[in-house]
């Protein structure tokens, strides 16, 4: 998404392989995009100007754009990961901001998702469903009433495994988060350890991990590798922060495992904050994100193979 210099509110873009762009907006409020899916559906958020609130919205492949209210979700929502059928999954808070999810077929079916365990009801507590496979199951993570994370994958099934990486911290703020799953129930995220250092992890269909640290990451509280984002291809893609709190992506080959290869990288013209964040990357290895230049200007990156 982007700034739009106009009318001075964000606009979400679909950006084609050839150069082209489509504009998104929904109405006249501020529109934020996330990701897209192979069939060229796409979704995001807004900020409803009546509310204030961020909701969910889905773009289909015919370019409608269609808004998603979400039942009991007094507090907004916002659109997660959308798989290749269509399947949209996100979170929404309640009343006393707590996240639970939901689930959005292709056909506008909405169903609002039971709580993995260990969820709180607090503030900031709760259940966060972060991505979805083609086969509908789902990764994420639970925070509890000390605001620990759990990992979990919620099976298509409905049925909820929950677990925890090595040097997952057991305090508040610390634990585990799974970003995605694949088709095979590969999945990869973030663990925070008991020093409130950050590592990235992959964790295999059998339930064997991968800690992914970038050479250059940062060992103090707040630094570290941030997540395994996402993972295409055998490659995965995050972003760390160094020792002097500024940002560099990565990427690694070979599932980050020990025969694999860990590079580091920052675009041209990058500032003193260093790339902003690695948000995904293709079957090709492009890899996709931000960065704000000297000027704390935002770019968008696509860095090639």
């Amino acid at each position: 998404y982007y700034l739009n210099k106009n009318d001075g509110t964000f606009h979400g873009f679909l950006r084609m392989p050839d150069g082209s762009w489509t504009d998104i907006q929904v109405g006249n409020n501020d529109t934020l995009e996330f990701l897209v899916n192979d069939k060229n559906e796409t979704f995001g958020s807004y900020i409803d100007s009546n509310t204030g609130l961020e909701e969910p919205w889905v773009r289909t492949k015919d370019g409608a754009v269609i808004p998603i209210e979400v039942p009991d979700g007094t507090g907004g929502g916002l659109g997660q990961f959308i798989n290749n059928k269509g399947v949209l999954t996100g979170v929404y808070l309640d009343s006393n901001a707590a996240y639970h999810c939901f689930t959005r077929t292709r056909k506008g079916a909405l169903t609002e998702l039971a709580d993995a365990p260990n969820s709180g009801s607090g503030e900031e507590q709760g259940t966060e469903c972060i991505g979805i496979n083609n086969n509908g199951d789902i990764s994420g993570g639970a925070i509890d009433e000390n605001y620990h994370a759990y990992a979990f994958i919620r099976w298509a099934d409905g049925n909820y495994y929950e677990f925890e990486a090595p040097k997952a911290g057991d305090g508040e703020g610390q634990g585990t988060i799974a970003a995605e799953i694949s088709e095979h129930g590969r999945t990869n995220g973030q663990v925070v350890d008991s020093n409130n250092v950050m590592h990235g992890f992959i964790r295999d269909p059998d339930g064997n991990f991968t800690i992914v640290d970038a050479p250059d990451a940062g060992t103090g509280p707040g630094q570290g590798t941030v997540a395994v984002e996402h993972c295409e291809g055998e490659w995965c893609v995050g972003e760390y922060i160094d020792s002097n709190d500024v940002n560099h992506g990565y990427y690694c080959t070979d599932y980050c495992r020990k025969r694999g290869e860990i590079v580091e990288f920052d675009p041209p013209g990058v500032g003193d904050i260093g790339t902003y964040v690695v948000i995904s990357s293709n079957k090709s290895h492009h890899i996709a994100g931000t960065f704000k230049d000297g000027n704390a200007v935002r770019h968008g990156f696509i860095r090639n193979p």
